[in-house]
């Protein structure tokens, strides 16, 4: 039968499948004359030069289609919407799963209106030639309609194929069908509601005994985020384990990915962001709780905005009435804060010197206003204009050396008392020097300039009206952390990144402070969640790698946002981006474009076996051809169908498991409703 089709649709190829359980081989029949060559050419659209109908297939596969007139679209959007509803239930979903149909026309080698229509006929011919045969004139009556009925199933084939061969949706089909990937019961068995569950109590124990105390029992909600589905079964991302997720801009990272773990996380949640879409489309819901179409209710929490440089304009304006200085009394907490202030400088490599310089001088400013009555970033801010300001700090570092009421500090070695030392060698430096030192902390103070932003951090460290990171860890409150994005030389954009780095590190502090001292496995329960989309655009964090690798211990679940690799191991380094993402659940979304990136990804999918039937023949007499069977390894996903994965879709990767294409639920189709005020808990 192939061969007859191929000879009516020159050029074409047509795919048969041999049916094995147990082995995954594809099976795709070609015809390639030795001696003579049909017309195998179709035009392009501009009347350039003709290309074989295969190359038309899979570019417009690959989205390069032909122009389409206005009726054409007409007559394309309902048929694509009705095959999308169509194929998510009853005959729809069985013929996706358990059929080769869809799988083999929808691979890009094929012409897929000729598997479209092998069932059409494999059904219509016989019901139509055997009334004819064993019935008489009674068979005429009897086929007469069952012609008709199959000449519209192969009229609707071909209107279907029209739609269906330049549609993302062949693509999309292409994926969800192909062998190589998980099947519908691997998904259920890694990712799927029940078995999260099941998991759960052992990285959740307070939570599940806190439940079980109460009469209740742990929901999938508590123990992770809906993302998506894969063959009709539910795909969860689990709190057990950190993400990294590499998706270019303008492929529905924020709408698919990030809304959906801001809304789904079970505990507090910080999100980053250079913009503030994220805010009006989570805000309300966060506030007041909201209930989606599984009818289970999500408490709500109060809302905190960072936004000091008013990139939401005001509206919300920002809210978050954080110290820096809070904290740093405790000569570690103030040298991890300079250590965060001083990487947004862009001193590295053969100035890595001054950094470090730099570094000693933030971290003795910050440490004396934080010893000082009402200090705040203000005081810090006025000490690092000048050498001689910089004196007040080293004095009140001097004082506290002698001060009596610091005697007990001082023995359990919580104050630095030699840290003005390095304030006073100042005074010895030549201004060559005093100025290489100098310079990494006018950077890293730079963003203070702007006096809104000054006045919006210049918190005391003492005042009983700060926000408290310990109560918030303990809530179900969120905090939006808004920030421009870095210059394209590597350096911040004026330095309120370094601000946002140490905010995290002050909550991760924090966190890692009250697991030591929790319940269970000695970790907070549920975890704080950190989803930090575009953070390589706003600051290179140095907690990130260690939070990545072993954050989930302490109940710290963070999500890595990014557009490329090549963004992490710029911040981090090769060997340490590779730990991060060897340690993580990975979302890849399409449009990435790097080659390295792209062989990795198809790499670690490993082949599948395809089985060609070759048919080569002499001229024109394709009945004395011959017919050969061939097995290849071909790419489960190759390099160019990693690149054009659609927009609602990803590839999940986890531990020892297979590769998973998720169709991600957008929030249009996940029915968040707020929950009315009466009806809160």
């Amino acid at each position: 039968m192939g061969s007859i089709f191929n000879a009516f649709t020159p050029g074409a190829t047509s795919e048969r499948p041999d049916d094995e359980d147990d082995v995954l081989v594809e099976s795709i029949e070609e015809d390639n004359p030795t001696s003579a060559s049909s017309s195998n050419t179709i035009p392009q659209p501009d009347g350039g030069t003709a290309m074989d109908e295969d190359s038309w297939a899979r570019r417009d596969v690959h989205g390069r289609h032909d122009s389409t007139s206005d009726d054409m679209m007409e007559v394309h959007e309902p048929i694509m919407a009705w095959w999308h509803d169509f194929q998510r239930h009853g005959v729809g979903r069985f013929i996706m799963e358990h059929t080769a149909i869809i799988r083999d026309a929808a691979e890009p080698e094929t012409n897929g209106l000729t598997i479209l229509w092998a069932p059409v006929l494999a059904i219509g011919i016989p019901l139509t030639i055997l009334p004819v045969i064993f019935a008489g004139r009674l068979g005429w009556i009897i086929a007469a309609p069952m012609l008709v009925a199959t000449l519209a199933g192969l009229l609707m084939s071909a209107i279907f194929w029209v739609a269906w061969r330049n549609d993302k949706q062949r693509n999309a089909d292409a994926l969800n069908t192909r062998k190589g990937f998980m099947t519908a019961h691997e998904v259920a068995s890694a990712y799927g509601p029940r078995q999260l569950v099941r998991r759960a109590p052992r990285f959740l124990p307070a939570t599940a005994a806190r439940l079980k105390a109460r009469g209740l029992q742990l929901s999938p909600w508590d123990a992770g985020v809906l993302m998506g589905h894969a063959h009709g079964v539910e795909v969860w991302a689990t709190v057990e384990q950190p993400l990294y997720c590499v998706g270019p801009a303008r492929m529905g990272k924020t709408r698919n990915y990030v809304l959906p773990l801001v809304m789904g996380a079970p505990g507090p949640v910080i999100a980053t962001s250079t913009r503030r879409d994220i805010i009006d489309q989570t805000k309300s819901m966060r506030e007041s709780g909201w209930q989606g179409s599984d009818g289970l209710r999500h408490r709500g929490g109060t809302c905190w905005v960072f936004d000091p440089v008013g990139i939401a304009r005001g509206n919300p304006a920002h809210s978050l009435n954080w110290s820096p200085v809070d904290g740093c009394e405790d000569p570690h907490v103030a040298r991890r804060r300079a250590a965060d202030l001083t990487a947004t400088t862009g001193l590295s490599g053969d100035n890595a010197t001054w950094r470090n310089s730099a570094g000693a001088i933030m971290q003795a400013l910050l440490h004396a206003a934080a010893l000082k009555p009402g200090g705040s970033i203000e005081d810090v801010y006025q000490w690092s204009r000048s050498f001689s300001a910089a004196q007040q700090a080293a004095k009140i570092l001097e004082d506290a050396a002698i001060d009596p009421k610091y005697e007990r500090q001082r023995a359990d070695g919580e104050i630095a008392v030699d840290w003005n030392m390095e304030l006073e060698a100042l005074k010895l430096d030549d201004a060559k020097m005093k100025g290489n030192k100098w310079y990494g902390v006018a950077q890293a103070m730079q963003a203070l300039g702007e006096p809104k932003v000054r006045r919006a951090l210049s918190v005391a460290h003492d005042d009983p009206n700060r926000f408290q990171i310990d109560k918030f860890l303990k809530s179900h409150d969120t905090i939006y952390l808004l920030s421009e994005f870095r210059n394209t030389d590597g350096d911040d954009l004026p330095g309120i990144g370094g601000f946002v780095s140490m905010f995290l590190t002050s909550v991760v502090e924090e966190a890692r402070k009250l697991a030591a001292g929790s319940v269970g496995m000695g970790k907070l329960e549920p975890p704080v969640a950190l989803i930090l989309d575009e953070i390589a655009n706003i600051s290179k964090w140095s907690m990130l790698p260690q939070v990545i690798t072993a954050g989930s211990g302490d109940g710290i679940w963070a999500t890595a946002i990014y557009q490329s690799r090549s963004q992490a191991r710029s911040s981090y380094g090769e060997d340490t981006e590779r730990e991060m993402w060897d340690s993580s659940q990975k979302w890849l979304l399409g449009g990435i474009s790097s080659t390295q990136d792209l062989k990795e990804i198809s790499d670690l999918l490993g082949t599948r076996q395809v089985r060609r039937k070759e048919t080569t023949h002499e001229g024109m007499k394709i009945e004395y051809g011959h017919v050969t069977d061939r097995i290849e390894d071909k790419p489960v996903l190759a390099m160019d169908e990693a690149r054009d994965i659609p927009e609602d879709m990803a590839l999940y990767l986890s531990g020892r498991n297979r590769g998973a294409i998720v169709n991600l639920i957008p929030p249009e189709k996940r029915d968040w409703k707020p929950i009315a005020e009466e009806d809160r808990l």
